[in-house]
């Protein structure tokens, strides 16, 4: 009997978007696991790892009730420390901080081959993970901005080049969105986290001044109509 194809958020559907047919993916953190049975279900072969048992456990009942255990392996550990090297070719790490990601990155040298797919969606600052990318040699390919439950989030797809560059404040802001569906919620959300940031800075500082103008430069930014109706949860 044929299953049903699992059903996304905005989010995870961005993410599959992204992914290349025939490629193993790993999904790390995989939680419930419904990321990695429907990726199974299209046909990828899939290798979720999450760093609590229950988690795992969940995710196994899922891909189970879908039928799609046998393109399925789901492995205890950090990050992407169960894998090993070149395991996988695509990478998806979504629902963290960005400074956990950095982390997870850092951890695992062979994702620093020409080749691998980062599909990356933080929960929290964004920005940070731009600029760290570009410091660590991943070009920036492609991003998309989603909104979930009236919050704003970016999935960002980037691949290893081996060129470190220093981004600019603005690209560490708004990175490849500008252009996107939902970029004005983006910039927007953006907007009130950079305010909240001047808040907090001592007004005659170098950086509450260079903050200010990068809020004024943001405010100003040309970007598509706003769409006005939240995606699909």
């Amino acid at each position: 009997m044929e299953t049903k194809l699992q059903k996304l958020d905005a989010r995870l559907s961005a993410c599959v978007a992204y992914l290349i047919p025939g490629r193993t993916v790993a999904d790390v953190g995989c939680d419930h696991g419904k990321l990695t049975a429907h990726l199974a279900q299209k046909g990828f072969f899939v290798i979720g790892t999450d760093i609590n048992k229950k988690p795992l456990q969940v995710a196994k009942s899922t891909c189970s009730a879908m039928g799609c255990m046998e393109q399925v392996s789901l492995r205890l550990g950090d990050g992407l420390q169960p894998l090993q090297p070149l395991e996988a070719e695509q990478i998806v790490i979504a629902g963290v901080s960005a400074e956990t990601i950095l982390h997870i990155l850092d951890d695992a040298g062979w994702i620093r081959t020409q080749g691998i797919r980062l599909v990356l969606c933080p929960a929290t600052k964004i920005p940070l993970l731009r600029q760290g990318l570009c410091h660590r040699g991943f070009l920036v390919l492609d991003e998309t901005p989603v909104v979930v439950s009236g919050r704003c989030y970016t999935v960002i797809c980037a691949e290893y080049t081996a060129e470190t560059w220093e981004p600019t404040q603005e690209f560490c802001l708004i990175g490849k969105t500008a252009t996107k569906p939902f970029a004005s919620e983006l910039r927007d959300d953006t907007a009130i986290k950079l305010e909240k940031q001047l808040r907090g800075m001592a007004k005659e500082s170098d950086e509450y001044e260079q903050a200010k103008e990068l809020l004024e430069w943001l405010r100003q930014l040309p970007l598509p109509q706003a769409q006005h109706e939240e995606q699909e949860q």
